[in-house]
């Protein structure tokens, strides 16, 4: 169990570097739609990642591939692990 919180964590931490490369104010739009649209934080993306997916796509249009391919970049290796390698197909996974 706590190897789960610290996977959380750790996708929070990349979630948030990598938006807050992308500016300050998409950021916090990002932050707050989590919030009021599904009662969801950072931290719950890891298993909610058709929700962050929805959001950046709506924010920030074709651009959000760009923060996907950070995201993958900076999880490195680590996305061959199952619950990174599952959180990223869903984010991959084109509509």
């Amino acid at each position: 169990m706590e190897n789960h919180t610290v996977k959380r964590a750790l996708v929070a931490v990349i979630i948030e570097r990598t938006l807050n490369e992308f500016g300050k104010a998409e950021y916090k739009e990002v932050e707050n739609r989590l919030e009021s649209e599904y009662g969801i934080y950072f931290t719950d993306c890891l298993e909610n990642p058709e929700y962050f997916k929805r959001i950046i796509q709506d924010i920030y249009g074709n651009a959000h591939k760009q923060i996907l391919e950070k995201i993958n970049d900076y999880l490195g290796d680590l996305r061959e692990q199952k619950d990174y390698s599952d959180f990223i197909k869903i984010l991959e996974h084109t509509n």
